[in-house]
């Protein structure tokens, strides 16, 4: 007989948002919440209001719709970055936490990435990697070629890109250890995250005590990374880069960390540079491999699009010299618009830890409480977009409204402040990714385990 735990149960303050009850000990709402997302929150979003509390996987999880969504960004008391700590702990896994490492990330964004146009200093390798990896893993397709898991081909695609980007210097980029080592704990298949998933569904504190005590497996992958850059390191000190970025063939990341923190030869923290690059890893890694398979699946079922796409890719391409040159890519409007559609149809959302906090209707969340944001009410019909429950892959052709802009329209880089800094670089990858192969996925076979992990055919038709 199932058990039917009651709110009152878990209740910390008084004026709490309302706790559905669950049956499950637990898992909770979890199995309800991945079987249909959209439909169990708006049934529970019609019975218990705006703001409401479930349970998944032991945690209690607030989830607030578009009508309070701007009191949520707008707060001081919650964070992103806090929640990303208790999500892949970096202070447990390096000694150094996520505040740290972040603010080295966001100098270098602000420094050297900070508009599209920075961006084009990576395009060329970006493009080569990208190319390369298609033709490896797919080729000219004069037979059809099966790929068991979209997901890992991107992921390592994304990983090699990655290694380019970070380290400038053919032996890193060609490295196995180090790619291994990115994979193993940036990747949503990787070891790290793979195991952090099933610790803490037995408890939270059971990783850390494994962590803490027994086995790290993610400073394992830090000292592999730092084994094998340390030679390089002496040589960097020696061409720093100067402010007005002369050397824009040599830059990388590696560079850009050592530039924004001052170091230099005689005081170098060693534990902060590679807790950066491991920070950098799961940051591209993770959500942008993951989105930017969804865009691809979307891709693969839309036969409706592929005219347009392609036609679009090849006169641009053309016009740019046969090239998948940044400016090539960015006046690619049909398929930002494509990406765009897919954002708002993905199932994602953004999570937020903080200080005790009171919303405007006298709601009070705990202190450390999880606060999600309902994605599926925000880019619905609720939000005013018209069709809302209709995939319309060309829906902002024409309307100046570029995937990077930052509106209420789709929130997958956030709003306002917390707007991600990083988000050109990442749709300009998302964006190489999806059409540096110029081959066709015919066929998607579904019926996976995990949705975002089917099956590819690729043709060349």
């Amino acid at each position: 007989m199932s058990l039917a735990l009651l709110p009152v149960q878990t209740r910390v303050i008084p004026n709490e948002p309302p706790l559905v009850p669950y049956r499950i000990p637990i898992i909770g709402h979890a199995f309800s919440l991945q079987k249909d997302p959209k439909n169990f929150l708006k049934k529970l979003r019609k019975q218990y209001g705006h703001i409401f509390s479930i349970y998944l996987f032991g945690r209690i999880v607030t989830i607030v719709d578009s009508e309070f969504m701007h009191e949520v960004y707008d707060s001081d008391d919650l964070s992103l970055t806090a929640n990303i700590e208790d999500w892949i702990p970096f202070k447990l896994h390096f000694g150094i936490d996520t505040f740290t490492c972040g603010e080295v990330v966001t100098k270098i964004i602000r420094k050297y990435l900070h508009s599209s146009k920075d961006i084009k200093i990576f395009s060329e390798r970006l493009e080569q990697t990208f190319t390369t990896i298609i033709e490896h893993r797919i080729g000219n397709c004069k037979n059809p070629r099966t790929i068991d898991s979209s997901l890992n081909l991107i992921t390592e695609g994304f990983a090699r890109s990655l290694t380019c980007i970070l380290f400038n210097e053919e032996k890193l980029c060609n490295d196995r250890d180090i790619l291994d080592a990115f994979v193993s704990y940036g990747s949503p298949n990787g070891d790290n995250y793979s195991t952090i998933m099933l610790l803490n569904f037995i408890h939270p504190w059971f990783y850390h005590f494994i962590v803490k005590y027994i086995n790290n497996p993610a400073k394992k992958n830090l000292d592999i990374l730092m084994r094998k850059i340390k030679p390089y390191i002496a040589k960097r000190f020696e061409n720093r880069i100067n402010n007005d970025k002369k050397d824009q063939k040599s830059i990388d990341f590696l560079q850009m960390i050592l530039s924004v923190s001052n170091f230099d030869k005689n005081s170098f923290d060693e534990l902060l540079l590679g807790s950066v690059l491991m920070h950098i890893t799961f940051a591209i890694l993770y959500p942008t491999s993951t989105f930017c398979n969804a865009v691809i699946l979307e891709y693969a079922t839309r036969l409706e699009y592929w005219q347009e796409l392609q036609d679009e890719q090849s006169n641009i391409v053309q016009e740019y010299g046969n090239s998948l040159s940044y400016e090539s890519v960015l006046k690619m409007e049909k398929l930002d618009s494509f990406i765009k559609e897919s954002a708002r149809t993905y199932g994602t959302t953004h999570i937020l830890i903080g200080k005790k906090f009171t919303f405007s209707n006298g709601i009070e969340v705990p202190y450390g409480r999880r606060i999600a944001l309902d994605f599926s009410m925000i880019h619905g019909e609720e939000s005013g977009i018209r069709n809302a429950d209709m995939f319309d892959g060309f829906r902002y052709v024409g309307m100046n409204s570029s995937f990077t802009y930052i509106n209420r329209e789709v929130l997958t880089f956030g709003l306002g402040r917390r707007a991600c800094p990083g988000r050109n670089f990442a749709t300009y990858v998302i964006k190489i990714t999806t059409k540096s192969g110029q081959k066709s996925p015919y066929k998607v076979i579904m019926g996976s385990a995990l949705p975002l992990e089917e099956t590819l055919i690729f043709q060349n038709l």
